[in-house]
């Protein structure tokens, strides 16, 4: 009886559909209009585009029982030329094998289904084709007959108005494959950890197969549970001729094996706290329900895959020195647009991996100092004006303090400069108190520091040491101050102010970074004390005494920069700016290592700085606010320095050659090869370790252009060489294809290439090792030599 009922109510439905389709019209204008929105915006949820109007990432909403929309899956669009051709036809052979032939609504498949449904006595099948699928994924699921008329009426209309190609990539790129995993890129990175266009036959039949019931067929719940529909997809292709024999059987023995990496999202913590109120405070995702919101971004999405790619491999290899979380930013000086926001080392990464530690308030050290000195500036203090740097104690309502430097030495007294230079604890905390710390923190406010937001007694003289939480990147922005006459003004990040985007009234009296609307900027410091502190800040001679000549500091082209380590080595920071950009690097060490911000934030901050200026040139700062008085306080700051360091400089030589003449006269009586080899210790005791001789490399085009560059690095006997002469008296020249490479240090032993540039099939990296006897002496005499012969292949293979 139940059969016969099922029996009937399917005949009814399918006569009533066909009979329908025959005299149907198409959709209305409104019906229309729409379908075309849409369309047109693809879907509801937060579409994030870059400073290209590239697409980067779409977050769509996921209704709960609730009805409460919850932004929570993420799809990155792809093209149909972008995945593999296999999966396409698999997908077609399991979801609609007549796609290319019906309408909008194949009647075979439905009769087909009804024919399926009857005999089994229950639902097993449907009959919907793809067309119709991808209306369900924008309208939702149709309920009773005459929704599923209107659903038939919007399929018709979308195959009126879009090719079959644009229907085809709707679906694959919003078709679920899991829990949280929309669209084929996502599923193939997830899954397989490769980018769709490599699948293999049995990977794409493999998935294709899963969107029937995406979380059933899940390959995270048993891998075989969707490989009967992987292997019918296979032996429809194998039967329709889309593949021959040889492959079909290699298919079907392949063994489908699940990575569980996950996958590399691009600009993700940004994107995330954009889209769940993290970040923006002013402005305010629409509440419009089905309304797709467009967001266009500051972010250049090539530098955002390449320091992502920098930050990660930072990482893993500072992890066993201890780093365990880190964040970078970078900001164009000129107009503070965001260019890349990279909240930690890993999305995926177990510990704190998704946290935007762009976000999070930290103590921010000895980074504050520079606004410290500029106010000082402002408030009458010469160049040159001596500080105390002696033991001092100073009465508060906690009790005496007497802070200390870091190398728990005192010097005196020393110049206001050279303090700021070399991050002196004791002439800074006195700085303060002569200023007071609440002219200092209205000016960390005006520059835009509003976390600081307790009086001047909560923070007292511990504020020049860093003792209040900041954001990094509002202290990134802080910096352009200095590159800027001066001048502050909002970070940007958003360049659209769309309907879908509406500007909320203001609820509090602290301002906020956030906003998006351009204001004029606003003088908080003279133009003198921004290029004050700009050149002391870029003087490697005077910061020498403190962090050394070949310290990460240093750079091949003008740049300011400043350190900084929270109370009890929390927090390790390194700001600093060119006369093009401003970067940010914050790093968070393993509890109980002791790593300042010199120590573990300065190398990456060196690395990401060398990237941004790879293909640019970077200008001097300018000097024209500093009278003829002040530039030659800095001159002879300088030269005094520089004087210093020679006489320390002489003094080691003449230490080395005493040693060196007393070896000779000790082991003299080894004979006339024991002296040979005391005249040139250093012969043959260099080699390339990497690339190794006769190695093949092949450019790899889906990979951002950073990761075809190769590790360069060689093996030295440092026991031949005097570790205080390492970078003074010896030197390390690195030539590829008889051109010399530019390094950041004398002493580099590893350095990045990229032997692509040449459009050359062989290769030649040579090192030398060179020395001579003073500053004074000009030329280098060419000790020891090693060579590495490869090969790479061209990048159009």
């Amino acid at each position: 009886m139940l059969k016969l009922k099922a029996l009937i109510s399917f005949f009814a439905f399918f006569v009533t559909l066909y009979l329908t389709l025959l005299s149907l019209e198409l959709p209305q204008a409104e019906w229309r209009q729409e379908l075309d929105l849409a369309l047109s915006e693809k879907t509801n949820g937060l579409w994030f585009y870059d400073r290209d109007q590239n697409l980067i990432r779409v977050i769509k909403p996921q209704v709960e029982k609730n009805n409460k929309s919850m932004l929570d899956q993420k799809i990155y669009p792809i093209s149909l030329e972008q995945v593999s051709p296999f999966f396409i036809q698999a997908l077609l052979c399991l979801e609609d094998q007549s796609f290319h032939k019906h309408w909008g609504v194949p009647l075979e498949g439905i009769a087909r289904a009804i024919w399926l449904n009857l005999r089994a006595g229950r639902f097993i099948a449907g009959g919907s084709g793809i067309t119709q699928q991808v209306i369900k994924l924008f309208r939702g699921r149709a309920r009773g007959l005459w929704s599923k008329l209107k659903e038939a009426q919007y399929a018709l209309a979308l195959e009126n108005t879009r090719s079959k190609s644009d229907i085809l990539q709707l679906y694959i790129n919003h078709i679920s494959f899991g829990p949280n995993i929309t669209g084929i890129d996502a599923a193939s990175k997830r899954y397989f950890s490769m980018p769709p266009h490599r699948l293999s036959l049995a990977q794409s039949a493999y998935l294709a197969s899963l969107p029937l019931a995406p979380s059933r067929l899940s390959p995270y719940k048993g891998i075989e549970n969707a490989l009967p529909r992987q292997r019918a997809a296979l032996s429809c292709m194998f039967r329709q001729e889309m593949i021959n024999k040889a492959q079909y059987q290699r298919a079907l023995s392949e063994t489908i094996q699940l990575k569980t990496s996950f996958t590399k999202l691009q600009a993700s913590h940004l994107t995330d706290s954009l889209a769940y109120g993290r970040l923006v405070k002013h402005f305010s995702p629409s509440k419009v329900k089905n309304q797709a919101q467009s967001l266009n971004l500051t972010i250049d999405h090539y530098l955002q895959v390449q320091i992502e790619g920098i930050c990660r491999r930072y990482a893993q290899a500072k992890s066993i020195q201890g780093l365990r979380q880190l964040a970078a930013v970078g900001l164009d000086l000129e107009s503070g647009e965001v260019l890349f926001w990279v909240g930690s080392q890993d999305y995926a990464h177990p510990d704190a991996g998704q946290v935007d530690h762009v976000l999070g308030l930290r103590l921010p050290g000895s980074t504050l100092k520079p606004f410290l000195y500029a106010l000082a500036l402002d408030s009458g203090y010469s160049l040159n004006q001596r500080l105390p740097d002696r033991a001092l104690y100073f009465k508060t309502p906690r009790g005496q303090y007497r802070p200390q430097n870091y190398d728990h030495k005192h010097r005196g007294e020393v110049k206001l400069m050279s303090a700021l230079a070399m991050s002196l604890n004791i002439p800074s905390v006195y700085l303060l108190n002569e200023l007071g710390v609440s002219k200092f923190l209205h000016t960390l406010r005006e520059v835009g520091l509003k976390s600081l937001d307790q009086n001047a007694e909560h923070y007292g003289l511990g504020l020049s040491l860093g003792d209040g939480e900041v954001r990094l990147i509002d202290l990134v922005n802080a910096y352009r101050i200095f590159g800027k006459q001066g001048k502050y003004s909002p970070w940007r990040l958003i360049t659209n102010t769309h309907n879908s985007w509406k500007i909320l009234p203001q609820k509090t009296n602290k301002p906020s970074s956030d906003t998006i609307h351009l204001e004029s900027p606003k003088q908080v410091i003279s133009a003198r004390s921004a290029q004050a502190i700009l050149h002391t800040l870029s003087s490697q001679e005077l910061r020498a005494p403190a962090f050394g000549y070949q310290s990460p500091l240093s750079l091949p082209f003008p740049s300011a920069v400043k350190t900084g380590t929270g109370q009890g080595y929390s927090d390790a920071w390194t700001i600093g700016l060119s006369a093009k950009y401003v970067v940010g690097v914050w790093v968070l060490p393993k509890f109980g290592t002791q790593l300042s911000g010199g120590m573990i934030a300065a190398p990456l901050w060196h690395e990401i700085m060398l990237a941004l200026h790879q293909n640019t040139s970077s200008l001097p700062f300018n000097k024209q606010e500093l009278n003829e008085s002040d530039q030659q306080v800095l001159e002879q700051l300088i030269q005094l320095e520089n004087s210093r360091y020679q006489q320390k400089f002489f003094k080691q030589v003449d230490d080395v050659n005493n040693r060196s003449l007393n070896n000779q006269q000790s082991h003299i009586q080894l004979g006339v090869t024991a002296q040979a080899n005391q005249m040139n210790p250093h012969k043959n005791k260099i080699k390339v370790v990497n690339p190794p001789e006769g190695a093949e490399y092949h450019y790899l085009p889906q990979r951002s252009p950073h990761d075809n560059l190769l590790r360069a690095e060689i093996f030295i006997d440092d026991k031949l060489i005097s570790k205080k002469d390492r970078g003074e008296l010896y030197r390390l020249k690195w030539v590829l294809n008889h051109k010399q490479i530019s390094t950041t240090s004398n002493w580099s032993k590893s350095i990045w290439i990229d032997p692509w540039a040449e459009h050359s099939l062989n290769q030649k990296l040579c090192v030398t090792l060179q020395s001579k006897s003073s500053l004074q002496t000009r030329s280098w005499i060419e000790k020891s030599r090693a060579c590495s012969d490869f090969i790479v292949y061209p990048k159009s293979d």
